[in-house]
């Protein structure tokens, strides 16, 4: 005996004249089913199997097939109350006519779209159906002598298994007999069978060789999970707890699926029901339930149970347990091959606060973990290899990792390596390729991402410059938290680029950035509240509080703006000394201004002692800077030779250059200084 499904296409045709016949009797006769007549499916059947009626009425024979063979046809309706084969007579007379007959078919009918559709049949031969009858109507008693037949009964009294249908579907698919696998799956799933219902699901689900089909594969899920099947049970919970597949988040609905399949000993949703407990989702959050359900998922050899389990222990969420206890579970599920505990265990030795810092140890955990293709493990291994901890450095290993972890979708990895690109780091610089991959990352509302569009809408990006569109890229990372993007955006407000002036709002978006430790934003909110602005008093309180912050992560700006403050007595008291060292601090960081200011604080002697060739050095260093206006005090100093060989021919050059820039004041020392000189050489004349 075998199940077997039917070319539907091949009758629809024949049921769509059928339908406009049986429109035609109730127009024309008020006759609202004429499918009453067996005849008119066993017509259907026919048709569809190119079998040929034998007329009339003929017993327990209804057609024969290509080679002659007579085939008796049983059929149910689907819409019909009573889904089983009846057969009206079990005499002995039937039954030796059976055994004459080559098969019977149990054939199904569908007709709840309106259109009689023959989609699916056993076939039984004839004298193991007459066998069967003969034994199973004995202690049947009435009168007329009728007995109806089920699937069920076929399937356990005579030999159809729905799961060996089902495991020959997995062995085609897995030979990649796709074609096969479905129609065996399909056979498998209208027979009942819990697991071929969860597989034909999940391939609907990803349109993996079947159209994408989200409610057939909910149903089947559903009817799956509802046979107690524990998987399907599982994903189930998953579908709901996460709201796919079009289905809005329900997560008692989630929780009553994933206590089913755990109560059937399923780990995985037994370690959800932990997430679940951990998170605070349907359940009140309560960490030392979550730590129960890991635990026993753990003990059944969960490898992500275990993951978690340490996770709980490292983050203080439960009492009594030790980091120890959570190293050694950690190595447990890392050794088992779980590579998101060898990330885990990665990442641990480069933070160095759980346990001392390992480079070494945190680069052979995380190869292992990439090595079988877990693309977050990939994007740390490359920043090892950039950075050449743990390791020797390797751009170009970085950059392929990097590029690896990209195709895999981690939006990490997608950032990272338009930034490589952008800035041509492991690779040649490539401005459309960095567009290309910021733009993947921004698709996955990666604040980085959204970030590096905006960039290529400045000048020097891929785009024609537009500060508007720029800003509004800007102004979605900042919302995710993005401080660069803070950043950006508080300098388009503060000057007005690409969106309308507004201090207020800059001062909103520096503060942001500002409280995450963003040198940049710190100086420019404090520089603000030092200077003051359009609708902004001055507040030297406030300047000072956001210079000492950027100025204690050594910004130059910041510590030449500390040290005006100082100097001054600007909101403070006044401490030269203070200045002077604040001021050399920014010199030797390479700024120009305060290298000039710091040469003349040692020219005057303010807060430190006078010291000309100190001073000479530092005009030096700004001027090769091009700092016009120490390259008049230099100048100067050439000229009369203070602290410096004198040298006319360079003291001309550098005014030269220092009027260039448009300083009049260059102009005015070169004027007296050509005078000095001509005066000198009338004197020279004369004598």
């Amino acid at each position: 005996m075998s199940f077997k499904q039917v070319n539907k296409s091949r009758i629809l045709e024949l049921s769509r004249e059928l339908a406009r016949l049986q429109q035609y009797f109730l127009d024309q006769y008020g006759v609202d089913d004429i499918f009453s007549n067996s005849k008119i499916f066993e017509i259907i059947i026919a048709d569809s199997l190119g079998h040929s009626i034998i007329p009339g009425h003929s017993g327990s024979r209804d057609a024969r097939d290509d080679d002659g063979g007579e085939i008796e046809y049983k059929h149910f309706k689907e819409t019909s109350s009573n889904h089983s084969w009846t057969f009206n007579d079990f005499s002995d007379t039937t039954i030796e006519k059976l055994n004459d007959t080559k098969y019977v078919l149990f054939t199904h009918i569908n007709d709840s779209s309106g259109v009689y559709v023959f989609d699916w049949y056993y076939e039984v031969e004839g004298s193991v159906m007459a066998e069967y009858l003969a034994n199973a109507t004995l202690a049947i008693q009435n009168t007329r002598k009728m007995i109806n037949v089920s699937a069920r009964q076929l399937e356990t009294r005579l030999g159809i298994n729905p799961a060996e249908i089902t495991e020959e579907a997995f062995k085609q698919y897995n030979q990649k007999n796709f074609s096969k696998a479905v129609q065996l799956f399909e056979e498998a799933v209208n027979l009942g069978d819990p697991a071929a219902q969860h597989l034909l699901g999940l391939m609907c689900e990803d349109g993996d060789q079947v159209p994408k089909d989200y409610e057939k594969a909910l149903i089947l899920q559903i009817k799956s999970a509802e046979q107690g099947y524990q998987h399907a049970q599982t994903h189930l919970g998953s579908i709901y707890i996460q709201g796919r597949m079009g289905i809005e988040k329900n997560y008692e609905t989630a929780a009553f699926w994933f206590t089913k399949a755990a109560d059937q000993g399923n780990l995985i949703a037994i370690n959800d029901l932990g997430n679940m407990h951990s998170i605070g989702l349907f359940f009140e959050k309560n960490q030392e339930l979550a730590y129960e359900h890991y635990k026993t998922a753990a003990e059944g050899g969960s490898p992500i149970a275990k993951l978690n389990q340490a996770s709980l222990i490292l983050e203080g969420k439960v009492k009594n347990k030790d980091i120890e206890e959570a190293l050694s579970l950690l190595k447990e599920s890392a050794n088992s091959g779980y590579a998101g505990a060898q990330f885990k265990l990665g990442m641990l030795n480069i933070e160095g606060e759980k346990i001392p810092q390992n480079y070494e140890q945190a680069f052979n955990w995380l190869s292992v973990a990439s090595d079988s293709g877990d693309a977050s493990a990939k994007t740390s291994l490359a920043i090892l290899y950039g950075q050449g901890l743990g390791c020797k450095q390797d751009l170009e290993k970085s950059f392929a990792l990097t590029n690896e972890a990209a195709k895999l979708n981690s939006s990490q990895a997608q950032f990272n390596l338009a930034w490589a690109y952008h800035h041509g780091i492991g690779t040649e610089k490539n401005l459309d390729e960095a567009n290309k991959w910021y733009e993947a990352a921004a698709r996955q509302n990666h604040p980085g991402g959204l970030r590096g569009v905006g960039q290529m809408y400045e000048p020097g990006g891929i785009f024609e410059p537009n500060l508007k569109i720029a800003a509004k890229f800007y102004a979605e990372a900042a919302a995710l938290g993005d401080v660069i993007a803070q950043y950006n955006l508080g300098v388009f407000f503060e000057y007005g680029e690409g969106i309308e002036k507004d201090i207020n709002k800059a001062i909103e978006f520096y503060e942001l950035a500002a409280i995450q430790g963003n040198a940049s934003a710190q100086l420019n909110l404090g520089t603000l509240y030092m200077n003051g602005a359009e609708n902004l008093e001055k507040n030297f309180i406030k300047a000072k509080k956001w210079l000492e912050l950027s100025a204690n992560q050594e910004h130059p700006k910041a510590l030449a703006n500390l040290a005006l403050l100082y100097a001054n007595g600007l909101g403070l008291e006044k401490n030269l000394l203070l200045a002077a060292d604040l001021m050399e601090r920014s010199a030797n960081l390479g700024n120009p201004y305060s290298q000039y200011n710091t040469a003349i604080f040692y020219r005057d002697g303010n807060g430190v002692e006078k010291d000309q060739k100190k001073s000479i050095y530092w005009l030096e260093q700004a001027s090769s800077q091009d700092f016009p206006d120490a390259q008049i005090d230099l100048a100067i100093a050439l000229y009369k030779g203070n602290g410096v060989d004198q040298n006319i021919q360079r003291c001309m050059d550098l005014l030269t250059l220092a009027q260039e820039a448009g300083l009049e004041r260059a102009a005015k020392v070169k004027e007296i200084i050509e005078g000095e000189l001509r005066s000198d050489n009338n004197k020279l004349s004369r004598k």
